[in-house]
Formats: structure tokens, C-alpha cells, sequence
């Protein structure tokens, strides 16, 4: 259900994605994280 709220539009799940990372950068997302700097990362291949 979720999924076709995304795909209709009705749900904006890309404004609780602040950023998006490469799998070498998942340690300096969740130290980013932890201070506060982002609210979400995205790891992308």
C-alpha cells in the first residue's frame, strides 16, 4: 500500500531523504547522523 502511495505521488517519502551516499561513505553518514546534520542517508550503488 505504501509503495503505491509513493508511485501515485500522495506520499513524499524524498523529503526525509537528505542525502544520497556511496557504500564507502556509510561511516561518515551515520557520524552525520549522530551530530544532527542529516535526518536521512541513502546508500546508492
Amino acid at each position: 500500500m505504501l509503495t503505491e502511495l509513493y508511485r501515485q505521488g500522495r506520499l513524499d517519502l524524498d523529503a526525509f531523504v537528505t542525502e544520497e551516499i556511496p557504500l564507502d561513505g556509510v561511516e561518515q553518514a551515520f557520524a552525520k547522523m549522530h551530530t544532527g546534520d542529516v535526518l536521512r542517508s541513502v546508500v546508492v550503488f
